[in-house]
């Protein structure tokens, strides 16, 4: 299941074709590493597998996403791998797996590590069996990375890009490959193909930025029962429009440099803007809204809002949104405008104007 441009979910139809090609690719890539890595020590690829323990994967992500059936249940079972499974995320309990099971690879959103890296430092927990530390879903932060590093010296550090519409990964990068560039979102995988196109439907030179658009074997074979929805991504000539604008640099470096989709990313989670201020529409004492994205330190970004509104407090605002979409989707904080919001010259609001404002704009007495 993945989430449309409405915030409705959808059900991404992937066949027996389209996963074992996304799980391919991954492993194509795991293969690369690790011949790259026995170069650089010098030591047989055939010696490096042989002295290697069975690998052990932390399973955090729920099996509705793809990040968790493809990259951290099917992936690792058909490697052979432990896979030991979280029933719902909780830091310490992380922690214990981790040191009991001799987890050797953990991926997570960047929530997710800080909870890790901040737990870890307070009970001096053993990570050492760690080998192999992902982020997905959204940018690393740059201060997390140091800090990981800093406390497991021995695991390889890793990103990746994708979605449920491609059946897993599109763009990974591990070890000195990410280390090189850890800004990017990895490296396009070998069995897939990626074109930035313009606003006309053209390709755009590499390092130019553009809508990402990707075909391979591993694309969906649509939308469950909406062929609609279909037909607006997915191009007769096999091209899926992710949404995503980005840019491919010359060493075929991926970077996300913004969304088409207004939506904020949010622990690792997607929230659609567009959803949560329908929402705030139906509250009585609110007049005008405007939800954002803003940076955050450890959700990656963190959902705000800007209303207009008598009679309600930040708590009520906040109260409103989770009780009608879930307490993931309600604003982190809420700002109050004295006057109407800024709008373009279309008269929609300007989102980009407040954003910019936001730390004047919010203010707590």
């Amino acid at each position: 299941f993945t989430s449309g441009t409405t915030g409705r979910v959808k059900g991404a139809v992937l066949s027996h074709r389209n996963l074992i090609t996304g799980l391919m690719g991954v492993q194509l890539s795991g293969m690369q590493v690790l011949h790259a890595t026995a170069e650089r020590m010098g030591i047989p690829v055939e010696t490096m597998l042989q002295h290697m323990p069975q690998q052990a994967v932390l399973l955090v992500y729920p099996l509705f996403h793809i990040s968790g059936l493809g990259s951290a249940f099917l992936s690792p079972m058909l490697a052979g791998s432990k896979v030991v499974v979280m029933r719902r995320w909780d830091a310490d309990r992380a922690l214990r797996y981790i040191t009991e099971e001799k987890v050797t690879m953990f991926t997570g959103v960047p929530t997710m590590l800080w909870d890790v890296l901040h737990n870890a430092k307070l009970q001096s927990a053993d990570l050492s069996s760690l080998r192999n530390v992902a982020s997905g879903g959204q940018a690393l932060p740059v201060n997390l990375l140091q800090e990981m590093r800093a406390l497991c010296p021995q695991a390889m550090m890793g990103t990746g890009y994708g979605m449920t519409e491609c059946a897993g990964a599109i763009a990974q990068a591990v070890g000195e490959d990410f280390v090189r560039k850890p800004s990017s979102a990895g490296r396009v995988l070998p069995l897939v193909d990626v074109r930035i196109v313009g606003p006309d439907g053209g390709s755009l030179a590499v390092g130019e930025a553009g809508e990402i658009t990707v075909r391979g074997a591993q694309i969906m074979l649509g939308y469950w029962n909406r062929p609609d929805d279909t037909a607006a991504v997915l191009g007769a000539d096999g091209w899926l429009h992710t949404g995503d604008v980005g840019l491919v640099d010359e060493e075929g470096y991926v970077f996300i440099v913004d969304r088409k989709k207004d939506m904020v990313i949010s622990g690792g989670e997607n929230i659609y803007c567009a959803e949560v201020e329908r929402v705030l529409g139906e509250m009585p004492q609110i007049t005008e809204c405007a939800a954002f994205g803003v940076p955050d330190e450890r959700l990656g970004e963190m959902l705000v809002c800007v209303v207009r509104a008598q009679g309600t407090d930040e708590a009520a605002v906040i109260r409103w949104v989770a009780d009608r979409l879930a307490k993931y989707k309600a604003p982190g904080q809420v700002a109050f405008a004295a006057e109407s919001l800024p709008r373009n010259h279309v008269g929609k609001i300007d989102k980009i104007a407040l954003r910019a404002r936001w730390n004047d704009i919010y203010r707590k007495d």
